[in-house]
């Protein structure tokens, strides 16, 4: 009897669901296939690498349909971008020798929702070119083969290619104070150093630290000129006629309260006024 009730409530449970209606088709749009960035797609390519550039074919909605897209380059999409920006600066063709699609088709499966196409970059000749014409672009069609419906508004688009140096730097740089071991603590301590990149690395980046006892000296000498050029400032300023003055009214108005806020008010504008004159001086390589 109890295995009996076990089966019918099962039978129940399963006709329940089976007559369960799904509202995908309600509430969600049919399959669109496109560019994922359509129009000027601006894009740095890192001299030193051989990282390749994606472009993604996106395919939004239900999900259900799969798509075969490809995309070539098309000269009329460069001429019609100009014709809608006459007002800007126009973009030339890139030269066809600065670049290769590498993958030129992709295949989106109904659980597919985007496919990178690649573009790899002859680095030497694009930047020989681009230091001729920095506005120069890669003007690019896609064709695609699906029967879901295909987003006629995100078709084309145009890479603008532009050369950049890749590089490794701590993420904090000059003097970084650390705590150092006392008698009660360990004897030895460990620091940590954040390294950033400025370029999204598809690989592992090796690097060495080394120490330089040279860093210490530079920083010494730069130490020492910044602190006089500061008090050069104070000089050129007749800062010292200015703290006669000072002391002069801090006297005889030593009773009033108003007078020593002017008073400590004047000193930090003298500070301020200072280090901006040396801030002027300096060239902005040598800012901390």
């Amino acid at each position: 009897m109890k295995n009996n009730l076990y089966i019918a409530l099962f039978a129940a449970s399963a006709l329940a669901f089976s007559s369960c209606e799904s509202d995908i088709d309600n509430y969600m749009v049919d399959d669109t296939v496109g560019f994922l960035n359509s129009g000027l797609v601006e894009t740095e390519v890192y001299l030193g690498t051989d990282d390749p550039t994606k472009v993604y074919a996106i395919k939004a909605g239900k999900g259900f349909q799969s798509a075969q897209a490809s995309i070539t380059v098309d000269d009329n999409v460069l001429t019609a971008y100009n014709e809608l920006t006459s007002t800007t600066v126009k973009l030339d063709p890139l030269p066809a020798d600065c670049y290769t699609i590498s993958v030129a088709s992709v295949t989106l499966t109904n659980d597919d929702y985007r496919m990178p196409f690649e573009i790899s970059w002859n680095r030497d000749r694009l930047e020989a070119a681009l230091a001729e014409n920095p506005n120069q672009a890669i003007p690019l069609a896609m064709t695609v083969n699906t029967t879901a419906t295909v987003a006629e508004n995100r078709l084309t688009c145009l890479i603008k290619p532009s050369v950049a140096v890749p590089y490794v730097s701590f993420d904090k740089s000059g003097l970084v104070k650390a705590e150092v071991p006392t008698r009660e603590s360990s004897s030895v301590s460990e620091l940590y150093f954040k390294v950033n990149a400025n370029f999204i690395a598809q690989r592992d980046i090796n690097y060495t630290l080394e120490i330089d006892p040279t860093l210490i000296s530079d920083y010494n000498e730069k130490d020492l000129r910044y602190m006089l050029l500061h008090e050069l400032s104070h000089y050129r300023h007749k800062d010292a006629l200015a703290n006669i003055l000072i002391n002069l009214a801090s006297v005889c108005y030593w009773f009033h309260p108003m007078v020593w806020l002017a008073i400590k008010e004047m000193r930090n504008d003298r500070e301020m006024a200072c280090d901006a004159s040396v801030l002027k001086m300096l060239e902005p390589k040598d800012y901390i």
